[in-house]
């Protein structure tokens, strides 16, 4: 990967960046999927329960934003911003806890835990964001969310042939750059219910508050078809994914810092139409899949097992994200 951002760096500086032309896109969106945390072990934990923790955030929402795009030879550079603009009600949310059932009078567990979803070398594709499978709940909480997102990206393309928008001709490009993407979910009017004795169910108030970073670098390969004002391009990039999260439960004061990596990737569709020689409509449909896992540590807690956990080390997570969505935008020619 190194290797090729410093082909990408050569190739860049070669060539002269004058007699380029600029553009600035105006953009909207709609995007619908999930985004699950999971944490498991099929071991008995503390309390001598052998289960997991599953936290799904909806992912259904409106966006907005820029892109300045600067084409040059045979390139083209992107720099674009994309945000909700404040919270936005993105569907609700849910906080599940479950066991690992097990054969009556046997270790052997009725469970699968679906670790590795998407690899390449291994021709591995599993299209889901859970892991933990045939597993029963013993708490389940349905709540309200609210959600504020903020993108950036810095996207590079390199044509076979030339590098403009605003001229029909039929041809590969490759793709690659660095995506960045922060957000913050609150989980509130939290309704549980929990398999006790008594068994409770009943509104609870606040859930927690989830920050998570992401950064993905992509490498892809698409192709772009002219057929006199209509373009039709297809792409696909793989993507290595790095991200960060900081998990906050209201109710136990207790934080879950975490640290993840893992495959990605994305697929788009566009469909635009040329008018005149200044301006591009486009539409475009993409399919954005995370698959990564790694650790987090706990801070703070009320309950004696909450605080035991701060001095056990790292707990091993996934997190994943399964979304789709529209964009429409209007490019135009500045220069």
């Amino acid at each position: 990967m190194r290797l090729f951002f410093i082909l990408i760096a050569i190739i860049f500086f070669s060539q002269r960046l004058t007699a380029g032309e600029a553009y600035l896109t105006l953009l909207g969106a709609r995007n619908e999927g999930e985004h699950i945390f999971e944490t498991g072990n099929m071991h008995p934990n503390l309390s001598g329960i052998r289960g997991g923790s599953r936290i799904t955030y909806n992912r259904d929402y409106n966006f907005g934003g820029l892109e300045f795009g600067y084409l040059f030879g045979k390139q083209m550079l992107s720099l674009g911003f994309r945000t909700t603009g404040w919270n936005i009600n993105p569907g609700n949310s849910r906080d599940e806890d479950f066991v690992f059932p097990t054969v009556r009078g046997s270790d052997v567990s009725l469970s699968r835990e679906l670790g590795s979803k998407f690899s390449l070398g291994e021709g591995k594709f599993y299209d889901t964001a859970h892991t933990y499978s045939g597993t029963i709940n013993f708490a389940d909480g349905h709540t309200r969310s609210a959600m504020s997102e903020y993108a950036l990206h810095l996207q590079w393309r390199y044509y076979f042939g030339e590098a403009t928008p605003f001229t029909p001709k039929s041809q590969f490009f490759l793709s690659s750059g660095v995506y960045y993407s922060y957000f913050k979910y609150y989980l509130y009017d939290v309704v549980q219910y929990i398999n006790s004795r008594p068994i409770f169910y009943g509104p609870i108030g606040n859930g927690l508050s989830y920050a998570h970073s992401y950064t993905e670098l992509p490498l892809g390969l698409g192709y772009a078809i002219r057929l006199n004002q209509w373009t039709i391009e297809p792409s696909v990039e793989m993507m290595a994914v790095f991200n960060r999260f900081r998990d906050f439960h209201v109710q136990r004061a207790l934080n879950f810092i975490g640290t993840q990596s893992g495959p990605g990737f994305r697929f788009r569709l566009a469909l635009s139409y040329l008018i005149g020689t200044s301006g591009v409509l486009k539409v475009t449909y993409h399919a954005h899949r995370q698959f990564t896992r790694g650790q987090f540590e706990t801070r703070g807690g009320l309950s004696t097992d909450d605080i035991l956990s701060n001095f056990l080390g790292n707990f091993n997570s996934y997190v994943s994200t399964k979304q789709a969505g529209l964009e429409f935008s209007y490019s135009h020619k500045l220069f």
